[in-house]
C-alpha cells in the first residue's frame, strides 16, 4: 500500500515485460463517452484472469489488488495490502479522479535475451535516477535519487520540507 513510492503504470508494464510476464494496461477518463463500453469489457477482463488465477491492479482512489469477485452480489473483492474491501462492477474504473486505470496480467510468456534486459534495465535506471516522472506533480513526490534524500531525512529525524513531508505520507 502506500509508501515512499508509489505505483507507476508506464514502469511496472515494463518491468513485467522484463520478468517474462505479459501484461495489458487501460488508462483514459471515466467522462469519455466510451468508458461505459470498455467498463463491461475490463470487468469481464478482470474475472477472466480471476478464474485463471490472476489478480488485476486498478486504481480505486489509489492502487488496488483485486483479489476475487462475487455475481450474486455484483462486486469484486480487492485489497490495498492492510484489508479487503468491495466494489460494485457498476463502480469500476471510477474514483476521486477523473481517471480510470487496470493493469492486467497473462499467463502468456515473454522471452527477452538477457543481454537486452540487462542494458535497457541500466538505462531505465540511469534515466529515472535523473528525472522527475513528468506525470507526477514534483510539490507532492520525489522520484529518482530526490526519493533517497527524503529517506535519508526521515531516518536521521530532521525537520522535513513540505514536499518531503507530503511524499513520506503518501
Amino acid at each position: 500500500y502506500s509508501s515512499t513510492f508509489i505505483y507507476n503504470w508506464n514502469e511496472n508494464w515494463l518491468a513485467t515485460d522484463f520478468l517474462g510476464i505479459h501484461s495489458k494496461m487501460y488508462s483514459a477518463f471515466t467522462d469519455d463517452v466510451t468508458f461505459p463500453l470498455y467498463q463491461k469489457k475490463l470487468l469481464a477482463k478482470v474475472k477472466d484472469n480471476l478464474d485463471n488465477g490472476l489478480p488485476s491492479i486498478i486504481f480505486q482512489n489509489s492502487f488496488v489488488i483485486v483479489k476475487g469477485y462475487d455475481d450474486e452480489n455484483e462486486v469484486l473483492i480487492y485489497t490495498d495490502g492492510v484489508s479487503t474491501s468491495f466494489l460494485s462492477y457498476d463502480e469500476l474504473g471510477y474514483s476521486n479522479f477523473p481517471m480510470w486505470c487496470i493493469h492486467l496480467f497473462s499467463l502468456d510468456k515473454i522471452n527477452i535475451p538477457l543481454k537486452e534486459l540487462y542494458i535497457e534495465s541500466i538505462f531505465q535506471a540511469v534515466y529515472k535516477s535523473k528525472y522527475h516522472d513528468p506525470s507526477l506533480p514534483i510539490d507532492q513526490y520525489a522520484c529518482g535519487l530526490r526519493a533517497y534524500e527524503f529517506i535519508i531525512e526521515a531516518l536521521e529525524g530532521n525537520n522535513l520540507s513540505n514536499s518531503a513531508t507530503q511524499t513520506l505520507q503518501t
